[in-house]
């Protein structure tokens, strides 16, 4: 899951990289924001099984607690990677128009 969340670092620099440039086509750009959501899409996938996992196993609560918050904080990096890929979806459309 953290190598996954991670994973949206690469297509997001991508992204920013070809609007400040200027360098890429849309359709480039595009394959970027698409590749940011999949892997949204996966990462939030193995955090259904990891909670499912962690909640039945013999751990106690409080150390259930704060793997929650962990599976939540490592979660919430390719959430915030989505959230600036549609911002720079965003800014693509403006330029078009």
């Amino acid at each position: 899951m953290v190598l996954a969340a991670t994973g949206t670092a690469e297509p997001l620099h991508n992204c920013i990289l070809a609007c400040i440039k200027g360098t890429q086509k849309t359709d480039n750009i595009r394959k970027d924001v698409r590749e940011v959501r999949k892997i949204f899409a996966d990462v939030y996938t193995a955090k259904s099984d990891l909670i499912r996992e962690i909640s039945f196993s013999s751990i106690d609560h409080w150390n259930k607690v704060q793997l929650y918050l962990c599976l939540n904080s490592v979660a919430a990096i390719s959430e915030e990677a989505v959230k600036i890929s549609e911002d720079i979806e965003t800014i693509l459309l403006k330029l078009l128009i």
